[in-house]
């Protein structure tokens, strides 16, 4: 007999050493298997000694060898002569066999693979759950050099960056501790990107040069920041959502953008998994505001997410300061900038919203919109009626000439929008506040007229009078109320 050409471990069928050791313990629990079974069925002459040792030994050796090395010999002419054997093995039972082998072999060989490279994957996921720093581990993608050194761009982290289904990009540019509860509470964020920058490389010209969205970095005193970055300036944008939008207009009420320049995350309680989940949605909304705003994309998945954080923050018996930027933040697009929500989805959102920020005269507005939208007046004019004696508590209140926004508003509003006749409903309380009592009357002529003569409303007079009884109830509420400081 001779041996057959050694095959590497490149060749099909062949084995690595952990292969190898693994398909010959399964060679001999096979052998001892068969004469096991042999013996259990009848084959009594197994226990008959043979050189002192049992039969059924000699055969599980001599079965052991048949298949694991079976494949591996090939007989000579004279041996196969001697048994009788055609030159060609191809159809005779040692041919069939050696094949049988070579196919069980390559078998099982894939199947060790597979299970090897499953046991791999199991690890390395495990290892990353137990080590959230190592789950980040991979994505740091630039480290500052020195000052008088300018880095080379690399074009990996673009590329990893822009991997299928990735829609918004975040740079988290934070110590490790603040960066592993960002990016571990994002695994919820969908068609989100993150990628771990050293701390300190947040900067402007970093996030224009990688194509980042928006970057959360470590401001010091005033704790994480998610500082945004969008392609066109635009004066109107909000420039924190931590912060309140400042005097009240039409247009700071009801934006046709709400993409913040920042969003000022505070100091979080990274120990605590939700305020990981909280700081993750809200700079993803942040940067998928961006977007919206610059390319049109659609945010509403990255919104829907932050509401449902948002609500079930709303729950919790302590309420983390991040819920503030989160109110805000959800108030102004399921109102002003949302496209694909029903009414029930932007109301569940506005109506968590005013559970934080009940006594923002510009969220109740915001309220009351989307309680006109979902055709509950009552409750409409009820927080309408608390924002606009909010709004009359302010120094600042009202700017004046708020009739020329309601004008715009009703000359070209997109009748398609199931928020537009709350968002007018709503802006009534701006004209009443704005105005003084004697010209109110004269106003109330002139939106009414606005109402009759708009295309988008023929049809509609319920929805007419919706606009027309909120602005009649806050007319009699400003009459009172500019009237009480005069009589006292």
């Amino acid at each position: 007999m001779q041996p057959n050409i050694a095959r590497d471990a490149s060749t099909p069928g062949s084995f690595s050493p952990l292969q190898a050791r693994g398909y010959s313990a399964v060679a001999l629990l096979s052998a001892c298997g068969l004469v096991a079974t042999a013996y259990w069925l009848g084959a009594s002459w197994l226990a008959d000694p043979v050189l002192g040792i049992p039969t059924g030994v000699w055969a599980t050796v001599v079965l052991f060898g048949v298949i694991r090395w079976g494949d591996s010999l090939v007989l000579d002419g004279a041996v196969r002569r001697a048994l009788g054997l055609a030159q060609s093995g191809r159809n005779t039972g040692a041919g069939l066999l050696g094949r049988w082998f070579s196919r069980c072999r390559e078998s099982f060989g894939n199947g060790c693979q597979a299970w090897a490279g499953a046991r791999r994957k199991a690890c390395r996921s495990l290892a990353d759950r137990l080590d959230p720093d190592r789950a980040v581990e991979d994505e740091i993608v630039w480290r500052p050099g020195p000052e008088d050194e300018a880095p080379a761009f690399k074009p990996e982290p673009q590329r990893a960056a822009r991997r299928e289904g990735v829609r918004v990009r975040i740079g988290v540019a934070c110590s490790g501790v603040v960066a592993s509860g960002v990016i571990r509470g994002g695994r919820s964020c969908p068609g989100v990107g993150w990628l771990r920058l050293e701390p300190g490389a947040g900067t402007p010209q970093n996030a224009r040069r990688m194509g980042f969205d928006a970057i959360v970095h470590d401001a010091s005193e005033r704790g994480i920041v998610v500082n945004t970055h969008s392609a066109e300036a635009v004066a109107s944008r909000p420039a924190d959502w931590a912060r309140p939008d400042g005097a009240a207009t039409y247009a700071s009420v009801f934006p046709t953008r709400y993409d913040p320049q920042q969003v000022t995350l505070g100091h979080p309680r990274f120990e605590d998994p939700y305020e990981h989940e909280l700081a993750s949605a809200l700079a993803s909304a942040a940067a998928g505001a961006v977007k919206a705003g610059d390319t049109n994309a659609d945010a509403s998945s990255l919104f829907l997410n932050l509401r449902d954080v948002l609500v079930r923050g709303v729950l919790r018996q302590d309420s983390p300061a991040m819920l503030v930027p989160a109110a805000r933040a959800v108030s102004g697009w399921f109102v002003c900038c949302e496209r694909n929500a029903s009414v029930e989805e932007r109301l569940e959102g506005v109506e968590a919203a005013a559970r934080v920020l009940g006594d923002d005269p510009v969220v109740l507005m915001r309220l009351a919109a989307a309680r006109f939208a979902a055709s509950r007046d009552e409750d409409g004019h009820e927080a309408l009626h608390e924002a606009f004696r909010l709004l009359m508590q302010r120094e600042d209140r009202v700017r004046a000439d708020q009739y020329r926004f309601i004008q715009s508003e009703i000359e070209h509003a997109d009748e398609h929008d199931p928020m537009v006749v709350g968002r007018l409903a709503a802006g009534m309380a701006l004209i009443a506040a704005s105005s003084e009592p004697g010209a109110l009357h004269h106003l109330r002529g002139d939106i009414a007229d606005d109402l009759k003569h708009a295309e988008w409303l023929v049809g509609r007079d319920q929805d007419k009078a919706v606009i027309l009884e909120a602005l009649r109830r806050v007319s009699m509420a400003a009459s009172v109320a500019k009237a009480t400081p005069a009589a006292a």
